[in-house]
């Protein structure tokens, strides 16, 4: 499945949404999970006509690097 990147950098997220920037920075964080997928939510709320996805939850075998680097992405679902 291919991913499409979406440019929308966490300063124009903490605008629509509200949010605090370090609140997202910490996140987007490899290793803040829950978080993620509760900004997750808040992030499809705000942009209920394109479906975000955090990082890299849909990709198998991810390295800890890829991770990293994904996690400072949106990604889009392709169908």
């Amino acid at each position: 499945m291919d991913k499409k990147s979406i440019n929308i950098s966490i300063t124009q997220i903490a605008k629509d949404t509200g949010l605090d920037k370090a609140e997202i920075s910490m996140a987007l964080s490899a290793n803040r999970l829950l978080n993620r997928n509760k900004l997750k939510k808040i992030v499809d709320a705000n942009y209920p006509l394109e479906p975000f996805v955090f990082g890299r939850f849909y990709l198998e075998n991810d390295t800890a690097n890829e991770q990293c680097k994904a996690s400072t992405e949106i990604k889009e679902k392709v169908l």
